[in-house]
């Protein structure tokens, strides 16, 4: 194997884990079986996962946009307490159509129906600022209607959610975009198109989204599976669910979703009520092996090991990210550089484009890529390259010579120097 290499992430059964067999216990010891299969019928994703696949769906949105009106507002997916994206002012008899404004939008991160916590828009919001900093000619977060107004004009609204699971809460978030009068009049002018990406969703949930009357364009990762179906394991799988989860709310999920997926930060309403007992909120730490979980300073760590560079004790973790990603170019950044750092030193897509867009920032990289002179000193002030020590391969056992050899002319005798 390469150096550059890295062995396939071998994940164990989420069923094998302490705290999953403390949640089988609970059942007749015939459905444990089930139950086991349940677990490992799951679709597993950390907050990495998560990450990276929004991250590459706004970035083959970038390779789309040009012209003019190339620009994009994200929002992130969450409960509104009204039922407007934007403020609408009240209209009095011939004083006006009621037109919005304003340049701030709906705040990205604000709980709801009186919680204290907030939910997974929190990493949304913050996945969205990475983005507008690494885009930011195409990119506005939570823009307000004033800067859809602006000389280069926002010509689509984009909802950012980790999951689509009946459809039920994503469109009506694009309800309330859609009873602003003014959206609405952009809407049927053509000056505005919707879009919703998401990380994953269900079949049904992502239909429901495609048919809303504002006709989004739906982008997903991946398609979760669902308890329905005909086959053996459906049937076992929907039947353990509805006996156990009977005396539960929603015993297939929201909507009858069934959706057979959980986040290692939480699990969807749209699962079984019974795979929602398995835990609240963040996964216990015993199942981050199943989930794919890998602690960041581990992650900076193997990507250093990997470039033969050992890093300053003393370097905060953001620099840390760029040192290894300047190491990584070698002088140069070329198209689909991020993909390839990404396979060879382990760090997830976003980390790495977020680093170029600082370091470039930081004047450490030019437009175009290449590292400049304060890039190097910045490199050499980061850490030092490890060189590797050349192993001369050596007789273990030692030789005696047993008899000298003779001669066979004198020393003193000298050959010809020319051609016989």
């Amino acid at each position: 194997m390469s150096a550059s290499a890295k062995p396939p992430l071998k994940l164990g059964k989420l069923s094998r884990t302490a705290s999953a067999k403390a949640w089988m216990g609970q059942f007749a010891v015939a459905d444990q079986p089930v139950a086991a299969e349940l677990l490992d019928s799951l679709l597993l994703l950390n907050q990495e996962h998560v990450n990276t696949a929004l991250h590459r769906l706004l970035r083959d949105l970038t390779t789309e946009r040009a012209g003019s009106r190339k620009r994009v507002a994200l929002y992130a997916e969450r409960e509104y307490a009204s039922s407007f994206a934007f403020s609408v002012p009240i209209v009095v008899a011939g004083k006006g159509k009621g037109r919005s404004t304003g340049r701030k939008g709906p705040a990205a991160v604000q709980p709801t129906r009186g919680k204290a916590r907030v939910g997974s828009e929190g990493a949304i919001a913050f996945l969205i600022s990475q983005a507008v900093e690494t885009w930011p000619k195409i990119f506005v977060n939570h823009p307000g209607p004033d800067s859809f107004r602006t000389k280069r004009p926002i010509s689509t609204i984009t909802i950012l959610s980790d999951f689509i699971g009946s459809g039920a809460r994503v469109t009506t978030m694009l309800d309330t975009f859609w009873n602003v009068p003014t959206v609405k009049a952009w809407h049927s002018r053509g000056l505005i198109d919707f879009q919703v990406i998401a990380a994953a969703g269900t079949k049904a949930g992502l239909a429901t989204t495609r048919a809303h009357r504002l006709r989004p364009d739906v982008r997903v990762s991946n398609v979760a599976p669902t308890i329905h179906g005909a086959g053996g394991k459906a049937q076992r799988l929907r039947a353990f669910a509805l006996k156990y989860g009977a005396t539960l709310p929603d015993p297939l999920g929201f909507a009858n979703s069934g959706a057979l997926i959980a986040f290692n930060y939480r699990i969807p309403n749209n699962a079984p009520a019974i795979v929602q007992t398995l835990y609240k909120g963040v996964a216990p730490p015993d199942m981050a092996d199943a989930f794919g979980v890998r602690d960041h300073n581990r992650e900076l760590v193997e990507a250093a090991t990997v470039l033969n560079f050992k890093l300053a004790d003393t370097l905060p973790v953001d620099d840390a990210n760029i040192a290894l990603i300047l190491r990584a170019t070698r002088g140069r950044w070329r198209d689909g550089s991020e993909t390839v750092l990404a396979e060879m030193i382990g760090i997830p897509v976003p980390e790495i484009e977020l680093a170029r867009a600082r370091a470039t920032k930081l004047k450490l990289l030019t437009p175009e890529g290449r590292v400049t002179d304060e890039g190097h000193k910045f490199l050499d002030a980061a850490g030092t390259i490890e060189r590797k020590k050349v192993i001369v391969p050596t007789n273990t056992t030692p030789y005696h010579p047993q008899s000298l050899r003779v001669p066979r002319r004198p020393p003193s005798v000298r050959r010809p120097s020319g051609r016989p």
